[in-house]
């Protein structure tokens, strides 16, 4: 089957507005971070739905003998590519791009859920598709629930922060990394309090560890974007096209697109900061008669360059 060229190019030329609008619906939901999922399905629905139609076009003109699982399987391996693309970013001093980086992921899972639904059949700007989107994602047990608390929904205008703004962050912060499949992927199979605490403390290390090697945060978003956003694609796939149809999808961590890269830049990384730490003790630098203040600007120094560089690689590859 050939490649769907003209339809992934439609979708670059999408995917350029992804950092805009991750900042514009960012703005929003700090307001209410309680209403989360609902203002991500509205705005969704509202800024990505429009675009689908051009895409699936695309897509079956270049693939024009595959079914509509086939087209499901195209979608969601390119939704899988994008969701690792738009949520990468780096840690250390660039920690702040965290929330952006997290809204760009979940922007790029539901337009692949929009995609698929129109694959089969759905019209992606139906408000409908908002409520199923809160179904699919496991936040309402069903529609007709889903549908009410999008029409209880607030205007922005009359949405108040009821937090301060660093509070306000850390809860996008978690209820995100739950949407994304990061902590504890909805509407999968359960899992116990132990693995579900220790998803958080592996996060939380990924964290800590990523405030000195940036890019340590890139292989492990790579196999967790990929574990989230396979699952949603599958839970999609069951949804619109029931358990007969539905595709499956390789899960082994191997399959996670740019693991490999990922993880020599994070070596890298850490090389770079233990390679200065061993120079720096070699030569018995001090700040002030202390060996610590030099390391730990040593630190900051490799963690900021570093961050900047891969950032700015960032910046000129999606230009």
């Amino acid at each position: 089957m050939p490649a769907a060229g003209a339809a992934s190019s439609a979708g670059d030329r999408e995917t350029r507005r992804t950092p805009e609008l991750a900042r514009m619906l960012l703005r929003i939901v700090l307001r209410d971070p309680g209403r989360l999922p609902e203002n991500l399905a509205i705005f969704s629905l509202t800024m990505l739905g429009p675009g689908v139609p051009a895409y699936i076009t695309a897509l079956r003109r270049q693939n024009p003998d595959a079914d509509a699982s086939q087209l499901e399987r195209l979608i969601a391996q390119q939704g899988i590519r994008e969701t690792a693309r738009e949520g990468g970013f780096v840690g250390g001093p660039f920690i702040a791009f965290v929330p952006v980086a997290f809204v760009a992921a979940l922007l790029a899972q539901i337009k692949m859920t929009l995609r698929m639904a129109a694959a089969s059949g759905r019209d992606p700007q139906d408000p409908e598709r908002a409520a199923e989107l809160l179904v699919i994602m496991g936040v309402h047990g069903d529609v007709t629930h889903a549908a009410a608390a999008l029409k209880a929904l607030p205007a922005e205008s009359d949405t108040v922060r009821k937090h301060s703004a660093v509070y306000s962050m850390v809860d996008v912060i978690r209820r995100m990394a739950k949407l994304l499949g990061l902590i504890a992927p909805a509407a999968v199979t359960p899992v116990s309090r132990l693995v579900h605490l220790g998803r958080w403390l592996v996060l939380g290390l990924a964290l800590i560890v990523g405030m000195v090697v940036p890019l340590i945060w890139l292989p492990y978003l790579s196999m967790s974007y990929y574990r989230g956003t396979v699952e949603l694609a599958e839970r999609v796939s069951v949804f619109y096209s029931g358990p007969e149809k539905a595709i499956h999808l390789p899960r082994k961590a191997s399959d996670a697109p740019g693991l490999a890269a990922a993880a020599l830049r994070a070596l890298g990384s850490l090389a770079l900061i233990v390679g200065g730490f061993a120079v720096f003790l070699a030569l018995d630098v001090t700040i002030a008669g202390h060996e610590w203040p030099a390391l730990l600007s040593l630190a900051v120094l490799i963690s900021s360059v570093t961050g900047l560089v891969w950032y700015l690689r960032r910046l000129r590859h999606r230009r």
